[in-house]
This record gives C-alpha cells, structure tokens and sequence, in this order.
C-alpha cells in the first residue's frame, strides 16, 4: 500500500542561480514535497514515531534550499529529494521546486522542476533497522520498541502478542 504525505507551498529565501545578480540579491523558492509511504500502523497506533513527520520535510527543505547557493534549481531539487530519501519507511519522494521570480523576460505562469526518487533498493527490514536505529538515538522508549515488533517482552509477561501471564500461550492463563 502506498498513502502520501505532501507539504505543499513551503517558501523559502535563497540564493540560487546562473547570474551574479540572483547570487547576490537572493529570491523566494517556493517547494513541494511528496512522499509515499504506508502510515497504517502510524494511524492505528496514532503514534507520530510510526511515520514520517512533515516538520522533518520541512527542516530538510529548507536546511537545502537556504544554504549553500547553486546555479540550477535542479541541483537545489535533487540534493532535498536524495536527503529526504534518506528517511525510514518512504517508497518514494518527489520533490518540486518553483523559482516564481526566475529571470525571463516573458510573461510565465511557473517554473519549476520534480526530482524524483524511488526506494524500490531498499528492504522494508532495511527501512525499518533504519527507523528503529535513528528513534533509539532519539531515546525511543522500550514501549515503542515492541509496538514496532522489534523487541519482544519478556516472557510470561503477558505483553507478547499470544502470550499468557504465565507464558503458557492461553492469554486467561495466570489470571
């Protein structure tokens, strides 16, 4: 299954482009970024540490689009798109980037380009070590640990899926 995330119209300040004076004056970019993931278990659990946060796709955007200039707004694309990427959990992102004030001298309505990256490569294990790696240097709680199936209570705790209190398996057992 594939759900979306989108931030859509983020605007920016930056200083990309092929002429001096765009290097040096700087102007408003405007980026949309779209992500394609699968955020069931975010909703059942309605647990933000079980899905990609826009404000994470906001803080990438921006950290790209307000550093370092470049010449193309492709370069400026691509660079949001291969960090955004790197996030757990995505099966896709793409990302636009509007540059409403690009230096032509006709009228135009947009110009923008689309980066787009799929993580067909990675396993979802891969994604999920990933995720669960980055939330445990975040101080990611053992509870979050064993909603997300990658530590599993001790036994004859009852907190095993199918687990009694007495580690019998009959979840009436030790009751």
């Amino acid at each position: 299954m594939a759900d979306r995330i989108e931030l859509i119209g983020l605007e920016v300040y930056g200083y990309h482009g092929v002429y001096d004076e765009e290097k040096r004056c700087g102007q408003k970019f405007v980026v949309d970024i779209v992500v394609w993931t699968d955020f069931g278990a975010a909703a059942q659990a309605d647990s933000i540490a079980r899905t990609t946060s826009y404000v994470d796709l906001a803080d990438i955007a921006v950290e790209v689009a307000c550093g370092a200039g470049c010449d193309l707004i492709e370069t400026v694309a691509a660079r949001i798109a291969d960090r955004v990427s790197e996030l757990p959990g995505l099966h896709a992102v793409e990302v636009t980037v509007h540059k409403p004030q690009a230096p032509i001298p006709y009228p135009f309505a947009d110009v923008r380009v689309v980066a787009r990256r799929s993580m067909q490569g990675r396993s979802a294990r891969d994604r999920r070590a990933q995720h669960d790696e980055q939330h445990r240097r975040a101080g990611g709680t053992e509870q979050h640990r064993r909603a997300s199936g990658t530590e599993q209570a001790p036994a004859g705790t009852g907190n095993t899926p199918g687990e009694g209190h007495d580690g019998s398996g009959d979840p009436r057992a030790g009751q």
